[in-house]
Order: structure tokens, then C-alpha cells, then sequence
């Protein structure tokens, strides 16, 4: 549980450190009115030594599959462009070997997460 926690909170901070200005303020504003709608519970949690925690959760899935999701799809776009250029030079490969490089690339991209992942 808390090393699922800490992923999960890795992996917003990254997301977070690559969005713009208002997409941030979107962010903001949407715990701003989660935690006006949620101040009963709030102020009971606080009556009880307690805290309400409020974090980012993909809509389907973990963060892990989001990331990757995402990862393969800019794998597919480079290996697209990649692709093109080799068929115009009678260079294509077979389909097997175009999916072992797209794994390839995408776990690449993943394990540096480019601050470009999500453009």
C-alpha cells in the first residue's frame, strides 16, 4: 500500500512538473471546490487527529498504466515516422520485429519519462 502510494505520488509529481500553467490552475481549482464540498468531513477528520488526503487517480486504472499507455503511444508515433522513411527506402521490417521495437521503445521511454510524454 505505501509503495503504491509513493508511485502514485512520483508519477503526479512528474505529471505535474510537465503541465502548463492552466492546466496547474484547472488542478488546483478542482481540490480547491473538492475540499469546500468536503469541509464537514475535513473538520471531522481534524476533531479526530486525523487527515483527509486528496490525490490525482487516472480514470481508468493506476498512474503505471497511464504512464504506459501514453509511453506506447509516443513509441508508435517515432516508430510510424521510422517506418515510413525505411518503406521509402525498400528498408521495412516485418510486423514481429516492428512490435518487439515498439515494446522496446516504449519501456525506454518510460524508464526516462520525457518531460515531452504528454505533449
Amino acid at each position: 500500500m505505501i509503495n503504491t502510494l509513493a508511485d502514485t505520488a512520483r508519477a503526479a509529481g512528474r505529471t505535474l512538473s510537465t503541465a502548463t500553467g492552466a492546466e496547474r490552475k484547472a488542478a488546483l481549482q478542482t481540490i480547491a471546490a473538492a475540499v469546500e464540498a468536503r469541509s464537514v468531513e475535513i473538520l471531522a477528520a481534524n476533531a479526530m487527529d486525523m487527515e483527509l488526503v486528496y490525490y490525482f487517480k487516472p480514470k481508468n486504472g493506476s498512474i503505471k498504466n497511464a504512464v504506459e499507455k501514453q509511453a506506447r503511444k509516443k513509441a508508435q508515433e517515432i516508430l510510424n515516422q521510422s517506418n515510413q522513411t525505411m518503406k521509402l527506402e525498400d528498408q521495412q521490417t516485418n510486423s514481429s520485429s516492428q512490435e518487439l521495437e515498439l515494446e522496446r521503445l516504449t519501456k525506454d521511454i518510460m524508464s526516462k519519462m520525457p518531460q515531452n510524454l504528454w505533449d
